[in-house]
């Protein structure tokens, strides 16, 4: 049985080879992919489990569409992983897009976890341009150089 705290502690260590990453207070780790950015997150599944939730930011402030949702669901399939689209507290009329991968934390090796860093931060890297350029937004890299 893991704890939220020593999945996190497990994670930190493993990208500390890594490089360039950034521990929050809330204990969640980003680093920069590409145009895009991962977010890991541990968090706890109940029955003595922890999931980590490797999210790439793809686009922000995209107007929310059905179009959209459906573009993602059907035209974007992807093997591993999860399209994410959260409404703009703000502006309603806005939301933001977020491709997920969820792996359970207990017994992660290094090669999963950064499997699944690499397959959340290359879908969000590649897809961030075409769904900006298709339906608007902002790409991270966008609001990194503004």
């Amino acid at each position: 049985m893991a704890t939220v705290e020593q999945i996190q502690l497990k994670v930190q260590k493993m990208l500390q080879k890594t490089g360039s990453v950034t521990v929050n207070q809330d204990g969640t780790i980003t680093f920069d992919f590409g145009s895009s950015a991962v977010v890991l997150n541990c968090v706890d599944w109940g029955d003595g489990d922890v999931l980590i939730d490797a999210s790439a930011a793809v686009a922000f402030n995209v107007p929310y569409s059905d179009e959209l949702c459906a573009d993602l669901l059907l035209n974007r399939r992807m093997d591993m992983g999860a399209w994410m689209v959260y409404k703009n507290e703000d502006n309603p009329k806005l939301c933001n897009v977020f491709f997920d991968v969820r792996i359970l934390g207990n017994d992660v090796d290094e090669r999963e976890l950064m499997l699944a860093i690499q397959c959340a931060g290359q879908s969000g890297d590649q897809h961030d341009d075409q769904i900006v350029a298709r339906f608007g937004g902002e790409r991270v890299e966008d609001i990194r150089q503004s």
